[in-house]
């Protein structure tokens, strides 16, 4: 249960938030340095927070780190680059356990000096990065770029959205390009981190059964940050109207074939029907009581798997199914056959009672996990709006049969992306 919450601005664009809650053994310490998604950057990003990680100047080796983890009882240390809208967001966190149980009031000192220590002292020489260590993380991100083929559902997931967005940001990969990866030195990099730190808005997130005022003493003793001037964070708000549905075909050497439906739906965080949206990608593919996991895979054995998703942060909603090839054209169908029916008021409020009742169960698991409320909190941030359980749930609550309906009026489809496992006749 989640029973406080407080703001500490402690400089101009650096802020603390602290979530009380009894809930937890355990402290979460989360930094978010929020970035505008641009294309010369965003490889340079997901390298960088794999690399900060890896070493500092006080512990140079990834041995001497190792052991400083072990003293901070086993303290894990996890960072990444993440899209969230037009946004690039770095995020690294820590778990620790809380000082009143092991009765070591030092032990969260210490994690927020090794945090800062990660992110702002890192193990640079001649203005530049270990050479060793930025190598071998270039060398994985290539290789996990490589791989990607083999996830099929990201792969799709990655296409259809380069080609939905081909003129937005949001078509970038946020784990960066081979060809950018091939260009970067560890002089380029070092270079692009001072920009970041010196021109970032950052925001600290600690989660846990914490005595506020102790925690504030901490951060301020220990996160020694001071940005004078931020970078400016365009949004786009422009809502697109697809003109014509595109169609794009690729081949696998598989035999299941991968399709993937992208609709504009004009529906963003924060706008009045973006419950009714939600609940709409529910009903349509939310799990096993979904209409298209039912009708599709069930009853007509369509699909070895179907579901839909709505982005928090775009106007976009797609549908996605594992498929034999042959049965493409008759899946496109009936998932078109689906919407039309909740446009013509075909749902049921038994329906729609069991898909809130779903939702309502996700959200108040979601809270079982110190991460999961610390990345909502800060995606509540970002949008501006406040964070709270309760009123998240009332607002999924309230929806009516009519704004469902009227969400489903808003779907135009803009993309049809098809990985086909094997050629069918008319493609050939």
């Amino acid at each position: 249960m989640i029973s406080k919450i407080q703001k500490v601005k402690l400089s101009s664009h650096l802020d603390l938030h602290l979530i009380k809650s009894d809930k937890f053994k355990t402290d979460l310490i989360s930094v978010y340095i929020k970035r505008p998604l641009r294309e010369f950057e965003v490889s340079q990003n997901a390298l960088l927070m794999k690399l900060l990680r890896r070493s500092t100047k006080k512990y140079p080796t990834f041995k001497e780190l190792a052991i400083k983890l072990e003293e901070l009882y086993g303290l894990v240390v996890v960072s990444e680059s993440s899209k969230m809208g037009d946004f690039n967001v770095l995020s690294m966190e820590a778990q620790v356990p809380n000082s009143k149980l092991l009765g070591n009031d030092d032990i969260f000192d210490e994690a927020v000096k090794l945090i800062f220590e990660l992110l702002f002292n890192p193990d640079v020489k001649n203005s530049k990065f270990n050479e060793e260590y930025f190598n071998k993380e270039v060398e994985n991100l290539i290789s996990d770029i490589e791989n990607l083929i083999h996830d099929k559902i990201g792969y799709t997931f990655y296409r259809i959205l380069e080609n939905m967005c081909s003129d937005e940001v949001y078509r970038l990969n946020e784990d960066g390009y081979i060809e950018d990866f091939k260009k970067i030195t560890p002089e380029s990099l070092y270079e692009h981190y001072l920009n970041i730190i010196n021109s970032s808005h950052i925001d600290i997130c600690v989660v846990g059964d914490i005595e506020f005022d102790k925690v504030v003493d901490s951060v301020k003793k220990n996160f020694n940050v001071d940005i004078k001037e931020c970078v400016d964070y365009p949004v786009d708000l422009q809502k697109r109207i697809p003109k014509e549905v595109k169609q794009i075909y690729e081949k696998d050497n598989t035999s299941q074939s991968q399709l993937i439906l992208g609709y504009r739906n004009g529906v963003r965080y924060g706008d009045k029907l973006h419950a009714a949206s939600a609940l709409l990608g529910d009903i349509l593919g939310g799990g096993a009581v979904s209409r298209l996991f039912v009708n599709l895979r069930e009853e007509q054995g369509l699909c070895y798997r179907v579901f839909s998703k709505v982005s928090n942060f775009k106007d976009i909603m797609v549908v996605m199914a594992s498929i034999d090839a042959k049965n493409k054209d008759k899946v496109v169908e009936l998932i078109e056959e689906e919407i039309q029916k909740i446009i013509q008021g075909d749902l049921t409020e038994l329906e729609i009672d069991r898909i809130k009742k779903q939702r309502i169960s996700g959200i108040d698991s979601s809270t079982d996990y110190q991460s999961t409320i610390s990345n909502y909190f800060y995606t509540k941030l970002l949008i501006g709006q406040e964070f709270n359980i309760e009123a998240t749930k009332q607002k999924y609550l309230s929806v009516t049969k009519e704004e469902i309906v009227e969400a489903a009026k808003l779907l135009k489809l803009d993309t049809v992306y098809f990985l086909s496992g094997e050629v069918s006749d008319e493609h050939k």
